[in-house]
């Protein structure tokens, strides 16, 4: 990094970062890229991106004008990268489009992130399972659910697991639960 110690950082609106080391990202991208500029951020398979999402938490580093996040990973047991998601988007304003699918995880990506870009969110994919991706994935609890749909109105495509039920029998609890929460949403919206 020693040419890079005294350069200018790049000024960038656009950034995908694929398969690439970010554990010392404080220390390496976030000193060459101003991630303030950024309006559309991808993180996909990244070991380390939780150091990523912690130093961007960091007010000097904190996107100004983010409209795009999007982030597939595979976590840690310790679920180091869902916390330091779930505290950048309780910290960072303005996303539009919301994608995470995280693997290994032990919880839904928490619904307070979500709900603080109320105002501006309207594609919301969100996606996590406790392994691989093959096996059934997690489902939010009725209440974040409901938290998300009833703040979140101006979503116009919505992607997630929804709770099991049976098509021949009458709906389960929690999946008629899902269904109500998700008719607070503008279905106007969702009309090809």
């Amino acid at each position: 990094m020693m040419p890079f110690d005294k350069c200018t950082p790049l000024t960038l609106r656009d950034l995908t970062l694929q398969k690439i080391h970010l554990r010392y990202a404080a220390d390496t991208y976030c000193k060459v890229v101003d991630f303030r500029t950024l309006k559309a951020l991808r993180v996909f398979g990244c070991p380390g991106a939780d150091s990523l999402f912690a130093e961007l938490s960091k007010s000097q580093a904190l996107p100004e004008k983010l409209e795009t996040l999007e982030v597939k990973h595979n976590d840690n047991p310790e679920n180091d990268l869902l916390n330091a998601l779930d505290g950048f988007l309780c910290l960072v304003s303005g996303v539009k489009a919301l994608t995470m699918d995280v693997c290994y995880a032990k919880t839904m990506p928490a619904s307070a992130g979500i709900v603080r870009h109320f105002k501006t969110i309207k594609e919301l994919n969100v996606h996590a399972s406790r392994g691989d991706g093959e096996e059934e994935e997690l489902v939010y609890e009725a209440d974040d659910f409901q938290k998300i749909c009833n703040n979140c109105t101006k979503i116009e495509q919505l992607s997630c697991a929804f709770p099991q039920t049976s098509v021949i029998r009458s709906p389960s609890d929690q999946f008629a639960a899902f269904t109500v929460s998700f008719s607070h949403l503008d279905p106007y919206r969702f009309q090809g």
